[in-house]
């Protein structure tokens, strides 16, 4: 009996401190605000040709890669710009075609958020994974 006690105390333990350690997802980063202008902060236009995507993450491990899509395609790696304990700014040049509308991405790891932006125009917005009040403000055109 005392035997069967000290496994059933054994394996509560383990299951209650243990387990959840071991089970619980990894602490990562998240993108937390995505901006693109021109490099002189004004819309940016096919006749500017130098547009920027800055990108910032918050989190733990916020020096994984950063990868950068418009329109679903592969702009590239962001280049650290900024780095703190818990957060990093990324910076990458872009030249849009032609006016239209244009989806840029950032993802780091699994995680990925986007911004839709009008051809001429600038947008910048907080993206912040969890936070409900930024569906009501999606950047589709120029700011002010």
């Amino acid at each position: 009996m005392f035997k069967l006690a000290v496994k059933t105390v054994g394996a509560v333990c383990f299951t209650s401190f243990v387990l959840p350690g071991v089970l619980a997802p990894a602490a990562s980063a998240y993108v937390s605000a995505i901006k693109v202008a021109a490099r002189d902060n004004t819309d940016c236009t096919v006749a500017v040709g130098d547009c920027r995507i800055y990108v910032t993450v918050k989190g733990d491990d916020v020096h994984e890669p950063i990868t950068v899509n418009v329109n679903d395609v592969a702009l590239g790696e962001c280049p650290i710009k900024h780095a703190g304990k818990d957060y990093l700014k990324c910076e990458l040049s872009w030249s849009p075609a032609a006016n239209g509308t244009y989806v840029i991405s950032a993802t780091q790891g699994t995680r990925t958020e986007s911004v839709t932006l009008n051809i001429p125009g600038r947008v910048e917005q907080d993206v912040a994974t969890g936070s409900a009040d930024w569906l009501g403000r999606l950047g589709t055109g120029s700011l002010g």
